[in-house]
């Protein structure tokens, strides 16, 4: 029996080493938190100790097999935690043979939580592959991992239970068993998962290209698309130095043109009020010398079936640009499907979220995302122009719906 220990910054590099140094059978012992490093106390870093063994008998393959001592001995214990600079000098007395130790008393003794676990284990059980994790390998019959505490804090920040089913379902393929029985190890593994889900719809050119010349904002009123824009043309103006043009269409609300009008002013850029869908080319002519055209749309009721229909009419063709909708995070989860479902008609392949700062739900973005297939682009903390807007990076995500940070 080879027994290993390591101490990693996380579970996946664990399951990595052990895969690469173990071989596929090998199984997990223990884990627990450590702390390592430092100097009297302070400054030390949180690791993960992991202990995994393997039957040399029917383990690795010689690629893969214990190194052998000076008299053919194969150590039973190795630790592959990198010697430390003091230890360095003393390398060679480190490298002491270790007794053999049973493997059922280490389960006892190290592990007894998992004990009787392992006796109903199969015997061949052992922690999926990373890499390529097998398209499905539930848990045994025999493990009951409990997950209600998960459970509660996604359907607390209203993730719907199609998506919560896929990130358990994803839980118990990927990671063993051991991996998942904690509270606290849970939450990291499901934050994984939902950082995953997010970035596999993110877009390659999920925020503005620097070749983009026209960049077109829909949604509901209310939503803050007039303060969206100015922030964005102020990060192309000042950010990028780029020659930065606005369009509104906004003509039906009091002061929305006024609003932007202050600040295009403010940023010393051209500003064009399209009253009917034929003056948009004109519009279009006077900005000429823009590299980049940011066009604010009116807000209406979206619950009206005509107002996609009548935005539409603006563009005959949508193409040569983006198109942005816009959503406020304090809209309930039903409306955000209403409102996607009546702007089919308009193709819409990015989503801003609003008002992240006035709530503390945040599984609809998850919902948007996945039951769309869009692609997040950025997500707005307060009404500061140029300030409170962020890039909506998918771990910041994760963390806020499950709940272990409330700044974005």
């Amino acid at each position: 029996m080879r027994v290993k220990r390591y101490v990693v910054d996380s579970m996946p590099d664990a399951l990595q080493r052990i895969k690469a140094e173990l071989g596929k059978d090998a199984i997990i012992l223990n884990t627990k938190n450590i702390k390592t490093g430092g100097f009297l106390g302070f400054f030390t870093r949180k690791q993960i100790e992991v202990i995994a063994a393997i039957d040399v008998n029917n383990g690795p393959s010689s690629s893969t097999a214990a190194p052998k001592g000076a008299n053919g001995y194969s150590p039973a214990y190795e630790e592959t935690r990198p010697p430390q600079p003091r230890a360095m000098a003393r390398q060679e007395e480190s490298k002491k043979e270790v007794p053999t130790y049973d493997l059922k008393s280490i389960v006892a003794r190290k592990a007894p939580i998992f004990q009787e676990e392992w006796q109903k284990a199969p015997a061949n059980f052992h922690p999926s592959s990373v890499e390529n994790p097998p398209e499905a390998a539930p848990l045994p019959a025999s493990i009951n991992v409990n997950f209600d505490s998960l459970k509660s804090q996604l359907r607390k920040q209203d993730v719907e239970e199609q998506w919560i089913a896929q990130i358990l379902q994803r839980m118990e393929t990927r990671y063993s068993h051991t991996f998942i029985q904690t509270e606290l190890s849970q939450l990291q593994h499901a934050k994984l998962i939902i950082e995953e889900l997010l970035t596999e719809r993110q877009k390659a050119t999920s925020l503005i290209g620097q070749d983009t010349r026209m960049v077109r904002f829909f949604g509901p009123t209310g939503v803050g698309k007039t303060t969206t824009i100015a922030k964005l043309a102020a990060e192309g103006v000042l950010k990028h130095k780029r020659k930065v043009g606005l369009i509104t269409t906004d003509t039906y609300r009091i002061g929305a043109v006024d609003q932007l009008r202050t600040y295009a002013n403010i940023l010393n850029i051209p500003l064009e009020v399209v009253f009917q869908p034929s003056e948009m080319a004109t519009a279009m002519r006077n900005l000429v010398d823009c590299d980049l055209i940011l066009v604010d749309t009116a807000g209406r009721n979206y619950r009206k079936q005509d107002y996609a229909q009548e935005l539409a009419q603006y563009f005959p063709s949508l193409t040569g640009g983006e198109n942005y909708l816009v959503l406020s995070l304090t809209a309930k989860n039903n409306d955000m499907i209403e409102i996607l479902e009546n702007f089919k008609c308009i193709t819409v392949e990015k989503v801003i979220f609003t008002k992240s700062d006035e709530t503390q739900t945040y599984g609809s973005i998850l919902n948007m995302v996945m039951r769309y297939h869009l692609s997040i682009s950025y997500l707005t903390t307060g009404q500061n122009v140029p300030d409170d807007i962020r890039v909506a990076d998918p771990r910041k995500v994760a963390n806020l719906i499950l709940g272990e940070d409330r700044h974005v």
